[in-house]
């Protein structure tokens, strides 16, 4: 909450002036709203500048003395409230407000803050005195700035974000009320200047000054209060007696009638409520969520110009997997700056691969030699565009390659083979083309928004099984380029530029990429050796569309079209420029030179560790994280992450300054290796794992924090409440309707798994993981994937201008950690699960093959029906003993009760383990990092559905293998 006295000018000339409330001005709301405090909305900020809003404003409190306004958008920062302040100045001499102290203004945050430790308040003493309201007690009847010689006359409290466990009431009292029952002998008591009022530590101004000599009761035309209890001394007897007999009156059942409460229902988030300080006393009840003020600190700390500058910093220099030692030093150096002290650099021995020397070219072998080449692909991107803060040349980058890929050398006639699929080729053979020998160049199967909904057979291909098919059909190497068919209406021929003139794909970005991963880690085995991803024989490389442009020209007139194949080989869009996609294959003059030279190697890995100990549950952990390392610059994969992770370690880092500490464990995690196969992420998980299996809570990782805006959750349903509650606290970047929320826009819509390290969490080791960011929508522009195009300047001119997006993650990613942080009993749910479950199974039954009609899922189904019973049952009992522990006072000490912890600790053990019920140990097909029957990967990790072995062996039409 904030809240603002406001010192009325001493002439009260205008006040007169002012219209009276008239009834068109109340707005329609709950009838259960007090009659007597009247209500008016104000629609956008503009209103506290529209002379007639001010009025009414001002009517109001100079009439009941009582206002309840509505905020019909969203105002995180106040801005409609200090703004009415200057108003009902300009307009009405109400004065400008008044300082509290001499080191905090008029403006005050209310931040309510259990303090943990006995250190903490030691800090808190040395720094200053706290003021009443920002702890977590009650603050009784008092009216504000009493020990001020002539105390404010208005006091307006925003509402940011109520107490989500029923405390903080504010509770108000109109002072003739009071006095209409307290006796005339008390009220003339109170009206003698018999008191001294002394100034709270907190509120000394200068040494001058520390209390006053005055009256509590003004009698004036209308009746007018100080009040404060704890600072009153009465200096004579009928003093003392008076006050006695005015806090019996405030405390008894008598005055009960008269007063208004106003719970979080009644004056909801962006609310606000302005009074007469002088005529209504004002209390509030204990607070009774203590991480209120921990979601008011980190949703205010993350800064976009802080995100700019630590992408400035990631994206200057090449930081392949294993290239990152600087930049974990940097990282490391950073968090010990944000206060996380416990940091540390992890490194690891990790298979690598390097590119040495590429080159393809279009060669007619009818031509002298000399003559030959008739195109050489450039195989990098425009060096013209610019990076804030680079420091190296574009050529430092990687060039263009695909990590374990074959060495080769090949010279042979080529075709063109669509996405490159099993059905593609099956298509090529059937249309009586020859692939023996050939070099084939294919469509990148990138998941862009258009093929998400357009192709989505496309969407699950991977590079991997596009070079194993090719392969298996005698290919003998492959070209992939990302044809602007993916990219649907945002193309050139669509009306959009190239970026850096527009948002389409630049015509040199080229899509780099690994083609699977190492089940094996450095000293898994003495006859392990790096080298080729498993099973991969034949030499490929990806190209930009540009440089495919003069290869598929030269198939113009070879082969059938592909408008003569079937459907999906149609919707390439490059016909405008004189591309016809024939098939081929090439004549036998015309071929192409493909040379990929590789170094396969070992090198270090780092990871940055970053620890905030638990205070009361230290081994329960929640891990959030994040991977540093990038195929280029990597402003939007994974920078972007990696900077809205720093935004996090920060939030967290000032709440420690201010005493908090988690009653979690929370671990902070920037990870290298991951695009070489989570190479950095996978040893830790393996050295660390028993621990992870007595103590992980969760996994949150984000790699793009802001590549569109179109918010993805990808998690195990054991974070779908977190993901809910974070959303919903969030207002989102891209409002069709103002004031909406990430989860008004985002809708809820869960997809299963995970995203990079998120699925070795997941599948490997079966702890509850989640991946989430915004990537790019339907008319978004193009995200520069894995390329060179992926910088500062693209983010600061289409990708996020003004860095929204990635402090919105940041937000979103800092509340989840709270959610699963801050309360006893772990706040996620078996039913949630067992739920999922069985939408998982309706959707593997949707896609069962003719062949396999007959096919019987009553068991799977017995088995979740019988899990969702028992998940009823054991949420029902948590929910109970959550109750319990919130209804001791404070509820944050339960732990002095050892009966009530210990079933805490047991329900809490159980959450944890329930994910781990779904190991595998001899790992799906064999493979020792697909451990988990429900989420577990399949090619990479482009697997769109739950029970994945099922789901492939009834593709397969393998009921056999179904049923095992």
């Amino acid at each position: 909450m904030r809240q603002v006295p406001i010192q009325l000018c001493r002439s009260l000339r205008t006040c007169s002036q002012a219209p009276n409330p008239s009834p068109s001005m109340f707005t329609a709301t709950s009838t259960t709203f007090p009659s007597t405090i009247p209500q008016l909305e104000a629609g956008h900020l503009s209103c506290s500048q529209d002379t007639t809003h001010v009025s009414q404003v001002h009517g109001f409190l100079n009439g009941p003395g009582i206002l309840k306004v509505k905020l019909k958008f969203a105002d995180n920062q106040c801005h409609y409230l200090r703004q009415l302040i200057q108003s009902l100045h300009q307009h009405h001499d109400h004065g400008l407000p008044i300082n509290h102290s001499a080191s905090r203004g008029w403006f005050w945050d209310v931040r309510p803050f259990q303090s943990t430790s006995a250190s903490t308040a030691a800090t808190e003493n040395q720094t200053s005195h706290r003021a009443r309201s920002e702890t977590m007690k009650t603050f009784p009847w008092h009216t504000d700035c009493s020990y001020e010689t002539s105390p404010p006359r208005f006091f307006a409290l925003h509402v940011l974000h109520p107490d989500q466990c029923g405390g903080g009431t504010l509770s108000v009292l109109k002072v003739d009320r009071l006095l209409s029952r307290l006796s005339s002998s008390s009220q003339l008591a109170l009206s003698a200047p018999e008191y001294r009022i002394q100034v709270p530590p907190e509120f000394i101004k200068s040494g001058e000054q520390l209390s006053i000599i005055g009256p509590i009761l003004s009698a004036r035309t209308r009746p007018e209060l100080r009040f404060r209890e704890d600072i009153f001394t009465p200096l004579t007897a009928r003093a003392k007696t008076a006050v006695e007999n005015l806090n019996s009156l405030l405390l008894g059942p008598h005055i009960q009638t008269e007063v208004v409460h106003l719970n979080s229902e009644l004056l909801p988030r962006h609310s606000i409520i302005l009074l007469d300080n002088r005529r209504w006393l004002h209390a509030r009840s204990d607070v009774k969520d203590p991480s209120r003020h921990l979601r008011r600190l980190l949703l205010s700390v993350p800064q976009g110009h802080k995100a700019r500058e630590w992408s400035t910093y990631y994206t200057s220099e090449s930081h392949l997997p294993g290239q990152g030692l600087s930049q974990a030093e940097w990282t490391r150096s950073k968090w010990e700056e944000f206060e996380i002290v416990n940091t540390t650099i992890a490194p690891y021995e990790a298979y690598c691969s390097y590119p040495e020397g590429q080159r393809l070219a279009l060669l007619d072998l009818n031509k002298p030699v000399a003559e030959q080449v008739l195109y050489e692909a450039a195989l990098v991107e425009n060096h013209a565009i610019n990076n804030p803060g680079t420091s190296q040349s574009w050529e430092r980058f990687a060039p263009a390659f695909h990590a374990f890929s074959a060495p080769g050398n090949v010279t042979a006639s080529y075709v063109f083979a669509n996405f490159g699929t099993q059905e593609d080729y099956e298509t090529l053979v059937r249309a009586g083309i020859s692939l023996e020998g050939k070099i084939a160049i294919v469509k990148s199967a990138q998941v862009t928004p258009y093929v998400r909904k357009s192709e989505p057979s496309v969407a699950s291909v991977s590079r991997f099984y596009q070079i194993r098919w090719a392969q298996s059909m005698g290919i003998l190497g492959v070209i992939a380029y990302p044809d602007p068919e993916i990219d649907g209406s945002m193309v050139p021929d669509g009306g959009y530029e190239p970026f850096p003139d527009g948002p389409a794909r630049p015509e040199t970005m080229i899509e780099r990429g690994a083609l699977g991963k190492l089940e094996t880690l450095p000293g898994d085995s003495s006859s392990d050796l790096n080298g080729p991803a498993s099973g991969i024989t034949i030499p490929s490389i990806p190209i930009s569309y540009g440089d495919a442009i003069p290869l598929l020209r030269a198939l113009n007139g070879h082969g059938p079209s592909a408008y003569e194949l079937p459907p999906r080989w149609h919707g390439g869009r490059l016909g405008n420029r004189s591309v016809q996609y024939n098939v081929g294959p090439s004549p036998e003059n015309l071929v192409l030179n493909f040379y990929n030279a590789v170094n396969y190697t070992t090198a270090k890995v780092h990871n940055v560790i970053g620890t905030i100990q638990g205070r009361e549950l230290p081994d329960e952990v929640v891990i959030i994280g994040n991977h540093r390392d990038a195929w280029g610059p990597g402003a939007g994969d994974p920078n972007s992450g990696s900077t809205a992770l720093n935004e996090v370690v920060r939030s967290f880092g000032a709440a420690m300054q201010r005493g908090w500490r988690p009653l979690r464990t929370i671990v902070f995690i920037s990870f290298d290796g991951e695009e070489f196969g989570q190479v950095g992420s996978r040893p830790w998980i393996r050295e660390h794992l028993a621990w992870l299996n007595r103590t992980a809570v969760a996994y949150l990782n984000v790699v793009v924090a802001a590549g569109g805006t179109l918010f993805h959750v990808k998690t195990s349903p054991m974070l779908h409440r977190a993901a809910t509650y974070a959303t919903g606290m969030v207002q989102s970047p891209n409002q069709t309707v103002e004031g909406q929320t990430v989860l008004d826009v985002w809708g809820r819509h869960f997809t299963v798994g995970g995203g990079g390290d998120a699925m070795k969490f997941l599948s490997g080791a079966c702890i509850s993981a989640l991946d989430m960011g915004f990537s790019p929508g339907l008319d978004d522009p193009v995200f520069p994937y894995h390329s060179q195009f992926d910088t500062v300047d693209w983010m600061d001119t289409f990708g996020d201008p003004g860095w929204k997006y990635h402090i919105t993650t940041a937000k979103i990613w800092s509340l989840m950690a709270v959610y699963l942080l801050e309360r006893p009993v772990l706040a996620q749910r078996a039913t949630d699960y067992a739920t999922s479950l069985g939408t998982y199974l309706r959707v593997v039954r949707s896609k069962l093959p003719a062949s396999l009609a007959g096919f019987d899922f009553t068991p799977l189904h017995d088995s979740i029906a019988r899990l969702n019973q028992a998940a009823v049952q054991f949420d029902g009992y948590a929910a109970a003993l959550e109750g319990r522990v919130q209804q001791r006072r404070p509820w944050w000490d339960f732990w002095t009760d050892s009966r009530l912890q210990s079933r805490v600790g047991a329900i809490n053990q159980v959450y944890i383990a329930f994910e781990r019920m779904f190991y595998y140990e001899p790992g799906l097909d064999g493979k020792p990092w697909s451990k988990h029957v429900v989420f577990s990967e399949c090619a990479w990790h482009k697997n769109p559905d739950a029970f994945p072995a099922l789901g492939e062996a009834l593709s397969q039409g393998n009921s056999t293998a179904a049923y095992v």
